[in-house]
């Protein structure tokens, strides 16, 4: 997810950096000076304030400045997107600043304060010590930035971790939870009684949902294709519970298949919609599961029950959140009185 690089420029630290770099050389250079040449032959405390000046005033030119450039490119030019250019764009823009503010400087202050000197190597000297003041301070900053990005990365990187684990859990207590296995193991019963290749089948399929779900455990995403096998024996077991009651149509082209949506997403989806709508005779409940511009769509009718199921509501947020860590496209899910919609983007490769 793309964030606006929120960086203070004229912050009280900087502002100390930037006294500290500017006044620190003359002092040492004139103090070197002395103690080199002694006091008859060390040069004037007017010339040790005009070189003060000079430094002050280049230091607040070079770091202000090229701070600026930078943080403002972070937003314009971003490294992961276009390095290339960002490279190009801010190595022109921070030594066309620096030698135009360094020229500009060393003509005011020959002007004013050192006419007697000879210009030219007063700015060949100058402007060889701005650039490199320029490129030490650049390399600072983008040091920090590096660095600050690395660690948003972990950070992301843990942050996907945790919900990770949490819709693992989310997922295996549904599967596991008492009335979860009751339903199922009742069915199973009228099943071995009635139809025992049907009671296998039905084994076979639960057995599937389980090992799905530890085979993900740490896994960001799946392709569609084995989400969408899941899909089918999480509705073969509840198709088994509520016959014909339920129907379920899935129409996904081949082209989709390969695509990738994070692991057991249709899960998450599929239970709410058993868990939140009434399913019977009178009113059935059809499920309907397509791909439609760059989404995977799960929808059906919206008819809740009068009773409310219990929900944490942890299973939509967790997807919301978990897309903010892997793609720029949100999940959407929309309830417009007839239907409830839940569309999740499809993301390229893994």
């Amino acid at each position: 997810m793309e964030t606006k690089h929120a960086y203070r420029i004229f912050s009280r630290a900087n502002w100390i950096a930037v006294l500290v770099i500017g006044l620190v050389p003359p002092v040492i250079f004139f103090l070197q000076e002395l103690a080199v040449n002694g006091a008859a032959h060390t040069k004037s405390l007017e010339d040790l304030g005009i070189a003060t000046i000079f430094s002050l005033v280049v230091t607040v030119l070079l770091f202000f400045g090229v701070t600026y450039i930078i943080v403002k490119l972070h937003d314009a030019v971003p490294w992961d997107r276009h390095p290339v250019r960002r490279l190009t764009v801010e190595t022109l823009g921070v030594l066309s600043y620096a030698t135009i503010a360094m020229s500009l400087a060393t003509v005011m202050f020959h002007r004013f304060f050192l006419e007697g000197s000879d210009f030219a190597s007063l700015l060949y000297s100058n402007l060889l010590i701005g650039l490199t003041i320029t490129i030490i301070v650049a390399a600072i900053w983008e040091g920090r930035y590096f660095l600050h990005q690395w660690k948003a990365s972990l950070i992301h990187a843990e942050k996907l971790k945790k919900e990770m684990a949490e819709t693992q859990y989310e997922a295996l207590k549904n599967q596991v939870n008492p009335h979860f296995l009751f339903n199922s193991l009742n069915a199973l019963s009228s099943l071995v009684h009635k139809d025992a290749d049907k009671a296998e089948q039905f084994i076979a399929e639960l057995s599937k949902i389980y090992r799905y779900v530890l085979e993900k455990n740490k896994q960001v995403v799946a392709p569609v294709k084995e989400e969408l096998a899941f899909l089918n024996s999480y509705f073969f077991l509840q198709q088994i519970r509520f016959g014909e009651n339920l129907k379920v149509e899935v129409n996904v082209p081949a082209e989709v298949l390969n695509r990738f949506i994070p692991s057991l997403a249709l899960q998450i989806l599929a239970e709410n919609a058993v868990k939140h709508n009434e399913i019977s005779v009178a009113h059935p409940l059809h499920v309907q599961v397509f791909s439609e511009n760059g989404f995977l769509v799960m929808q059906n009718e919206l008819q809740l029950r009068d009773e409310k199921a219990e929900s944490t509501g942890i299973g939509l947020q967790n997807l919301r959140s978990r897309y903010e860590s892997i793609s720029e496209q949100k999940p959407e899910f929309i309830a417009n009185g007839k239907f409830y919609i839940a569309r999740i983007p499809l993301i390229a490769e893994e």
